[in-house]
């Protein structure tokens, strides 16, 4: 019994759950509803004839379908108006659904099937609302078209979106189906719920029909629309296409012809840099012609200024120097005399103090070498006396040689000096008593006048040395001038003597043509004979002179 009870429980629920979906499917028809749950229900059965289709046959093209659906709902309709018994309302809404019997699971026999009057499908014209419903029907029907076109409008935008939130509700849908059915295997086995489950079936199938003329509907609706927005949209892909095409041909056009004209430009510019830098070069090479000239010149003239200005310097330097070291000479040689002759005197006084010291220093080792010698002469021989007497006599020139000679030579030196000394004493008292007298400004006026009369000298000479100059340069520019004019000259006499031999070789040439006939002469010798002077112009004077 407890088996019996939850067997017969499921199909209710599965009947109920057959009459919401096809509740669901009239108000979406009629864009009255679109809910989450609707889409779940809508999308398992898409789902489902979309199965069966693969499995079975290929897909149909659509004007087969068309006809599919049009026999299907003649014969659902006919099939409907005999099994209704009991009126429906105007609306198919308000009514609630009669409810479905109980299946013995010990008797399989079949039940009537009555199917209510929200499961049958809305018209899609108003014959077939007149034919398979009642009249009201058909005339709310076509008053409310209007409306239907709206809501669908809008349930079709609002669609996609609920579509899409029911995806994950719809694999949950699925995965509790599959359980259910599981669990009900395990129950029961199938080919009892098979058997039991035929009203289920036939539910299913109604509701699958149900959602055909629905998507039939749908697509006759909307068909027109989406073949005109297909088209807008290919057109404006086309203009898309052919403006991005023409921009891009464009763009390529445009900058070929820029690439063309940047080359030109180029060309020009390179041409003008070209020229100018030739100018600029030229302008410069002469200037540093012009420059090189004049700087020459600069200089020379600052080396003359510069050596006459050190020469008079240095004149001017020798003749303040040469005053000022005699002024101070005198100066000096007056402070410092008595310095001197101090000093004179005191070496005079120490030089002779030490003179006579050595010479009494000497003396007495004379003595005792002779008082030696005496007593060792007693104890010699007469030989030996006279080789000792020699001997000394030449160590006696030596020491005097040697002791003598050199204070000769002192005091010569220091009468020399002595000498030296009132000289310059004398020059310096003589130019002191000159430049008391004025004898030294007349020296210096006459070497300033000796300066000048140089200084005149050498500017004559540099006028001379100038007129010479330009009188050189014009003889050579003239020397220069009647060269070109005898070169160019000779060049006409020479041009004129070729025109006279070509002249002449032409005549010679004519004269053998006529001699010997001219009937068989080529015309290319004839032509070339006529014009000799350009044969003999171009010849070298080696194969004139040949010629000649």
């Amino acid at each position: 019994m407890n088996l019996e009870g939850t067997l017969c429980e499921n199909i209710a629920s599965s009947m109920d759950k057959l009459v919401q979906l096809q509740a669901a499917l009239r108000a979406i028809e009629t864009g009255q509803r679109l809910e989450s749950v609707d889409g779940v229900l809508v999308r398992q059965v898409l789902q489902q004839r979309q199965a069966q289709l693969q499995q079975s046959t290929p897909e149909p093209n659509t004007p087969e379908l068309y006809r599919e659906l049009l026999a299907l709902r003649k014969t659902k309709a006919n099939r409907n108006v005999k099994q209704n018994t009991q009126p429906t309302d105007d609306s198919g809404n308000n009514e609630a659904p009669r409810p479905i019997p109980r299946i013995s699971p010990k008797k399989p026999t079949a039940v009537r099937r009555t199917v209510d009057s929200r499961l049958e499908s809305t018209p899609s014209s108003l014959q077939r609302a007149i034919s398979n419903n009642d009249k009201n029907v058909a005339e709310e029907l076509a008053v409310n078209t209007t409306e239907t076109i709206e809501l669908m409008q809008t349930a079709l935008v609002t669609r996609e979106k609920e579509l899409r939130r029911s995806e994950k509700a719809v694999k949950r849908a699925d995965a509790e189906v599959r359980e259910e059915l599981v669990r009900a295997e395990k129950i029961l086995p199938s080919k009892f719920l098979f058997e039991r489950n035929l009203a289920n079936d036939r539910q299913l199938e109604a509701a699958r029909n149900v959602l055909t003329r629905f998507q039939h509907r749908f697509f006759r609706l909307y068909f027109h629309r989406w073949w005109g927005i297909t088209l807008e949209l290919r057109l404006q892909a086309q203009r898309r296409a052919a403006m991005q095409i023409i921009r891009v041909y464009r763009g390529h056009q445009a900058r070929r012809e820029a690439r063309r004209l940047r080359k030109e430009l180029n060309a020009m510019q390179a041409q003008k840099r070209q020229l100018l830098a030739f100018r600029i070069k030229y302008r410069c090479s002469q200037a540093v012609k012009l420059q090189m000239v004049w700087r020459r010149y600069l200089r020379h003239r600052a080396i003359k200024y510069r050596q006459a200005r050190q020469a008079a310097a240095t004149l001017l330097q020798r003749a303040f120097r040469t005053r000022q070291w005699r002024s101070q000479s005198l100066v000096n040689s007056l402070a410092n005399a008595r310095k001197v002759f101090a000093v004179v005197s005191l070496q005079k006084l120490y030089r002779g103090h030490r003179a006579r010291r050595r010479l009494r220093e000497s003396r007495q080792r004379q003595r005792q070498e002779e008082r030696v010698q005496l007593a060792l002469l007693r104890s010699m021989s007469k030989q030996a006396r006279a080789a000792w007497v020699v001997e000394r006599r030449g160590a006696g020139y030596l020491i005097a040689h040697r002791a003598i000679f050199p204070y000769a030579m002192r005091m010569r030196w220091h009468r020399l000096l002595g000498q030296l000394r009132r000289q310059r004493a004398a020059k310096c008292i003589a130019k002191a008593v000159c430049n008391w007298f004025g004898v030294k400004g007349r020296r210096e006026a006459a070497r300033v006048k000796l300066v000048n009369e140089w200084m005149l000298l050498v500017q004559r000479e540099n006028e001379r040395s100038r007129c010479a100059a330009v009188l050189i340069q014009k003889q050579l520019r003239r020397w220069i001038q009647q060269r070109k004019y005898l070169m160019a000259q000779a060049r006409r006499k020479k041009f004129a003597r070729r025109t006279r031999l070509a002249e002449k070789t032409r005549k010679m040439e004519q004269l053998q043509q006529k001699n010997s006939g001219w009937l068989g002469v080529d015309k290319r010798t004839l032509e070339a004979g006529s014009s000799p002077t350009r044969i003999i112009t171009l010849l070298k004077p080696n194969q004139l002179k040949e010629l000649r």
